[in-house]
């Protein structure tokens, strides 16, 4: 017979490895010898030779695929055993970039909210960290923690979990309170992930899959001491000046602007009695008057305003007249009794 295909063998065939069979060149096959006595059945001979990798595809394919050797099932099981399965995926976890807290009247708790994939079959532990920088104190422990004088905020560095099915998790921390007046102040923490979740990688405050920040902004809530204050003493005739200061209890920052309203009143007093300036020559950094009597702080540096009232001379004989310049009321100060 002639030598087509593989053939079932009596006896022990050349043994063929699949090593050999996937490597490249020709491919060794078992196949019936050509000589007279291949056609006995009773006497067949065999023998190893080779044939091209098109002819062993040719012979291949059909073997498997044959029901009688019972290989379709397992190639149809194939996606399986390579990982094709459906798995659950990481979750991706989304942290806030920025937060506003207000500093509170007593040391108070202020929480984050993380969201999570309720879907993910997955618990994953995020790690809190300072990351250095920012205008606010604070400190970190690996235990239970109280604010101490000079605390901003203070927070436990436990890791904590954004477990599976929930889609939000909250992680609370101290805003420490105090009574002295300050610009707004910033801070920043650090999210490390722990566990085979992700982050948003594309998100600004996410440098990787594992690494996200999210920064904190207090809001000081003690006010801003205003103080008033004559430069000099005694009566002044129309015509002259009277100086004095309005001074806050901190200088500025950049960013910060606080509108000062000046209350002047008096017997016999009208607006048309007096105008006022500010005092030409002096240091008013950050300094300008506004409309009416309004003296503006604004910027890097401003704490003082030096100004002049003058006496306007009216050419009019009336009885003397007594200025009392005080600081009005403004719903823009920190404290409104100011």
């Amino acid at each position: 017979m002639s030598s087509k295909g593989f053939q079932s063998v009596k006896g022990t065939p050349s043994v063929v490895s699949v090593s050999s069979i996937i490597g490249g060149g020709m491919s060794p096959y078992i196949g019936c010898s050509s000589s007279p006595s291949c056609s006995n059945s009773s006497s067949k001979s065999y023998r190893q030779g080779l044939i091209g990798p098109a002819s062993f595809l040719q012979y291949l394919f059909p073997f498997l695929l044959s029901p009688r050797h019972g290989l379709l099932p397992v190639l149809l099981c194939l996606p399986l055993l390579f990982g094709l399965t459906t798995e659950a995926v990481a979750q991706t976890v989304t942290v806030p970039a920025t937060q506003t807290v207000t500093e509170p009247a007593a040391h108070g708790m202020v929480t984050v909210t993380f969201t999570g994939d309720p879907n993910n079959g997955d618990t994953d532990y995020i790690g809190p960290g300072i990351r250095p920088g920012g205008t606010a104190n604070g400190r970190s422990s690996f235990s239970a923690i109280s604010c101490a004088a000079g605390d901003d905020y203070v927070f436990e560095r436990d890791s904590f979990p954004v477990a599976s099915g929930q889609s939000t998790h909250t992680w609370t921390f101290t805003i420490c309170a105090d009574t002295l007046d300050e610009p707004d102040e910033t801070f920043t923490i650090s999210w490390g992930l722990l566990s085979y979740g992700l982050f948003d990688a594309n998100a600004s405050h996410c440098t990787t899959t594992s690494y996200c920040t999210t920064t904190f902004t207090i809001t000081d809530d003690d006010p801003t001491v205003v103080t008033l204050a004559r430069v000099g003493s005694g009566a002044v005739t129309e015509g002259q000046k009277i100086e004095f200061t309005v001074t806050l209890g901190r200088a500025l920052v950049a960013g910060e602007i606080i509108d000062v309203p000046l209350s002047i009143s008096g017997t016999n007093v009208t607006t048309g009695d007096w105008s006022l300036a500010l005092k030409p020559g002096a240091t008013n950094t950050g300094v300008a008057r506004r409309i009416g009597s309004v003296v503006r702080f604004s910027g890097t540096g401003a704490q003082t305003a030096t100004l002049e009232l003058t006496a306007t001379d009216d050419n009019t004989a009336d009885n003397n007249e007594t200025f009392n310049i005080a600081l009005g009321t403004n719903t823009e100060f920190d404290d409104t009794s100011l």
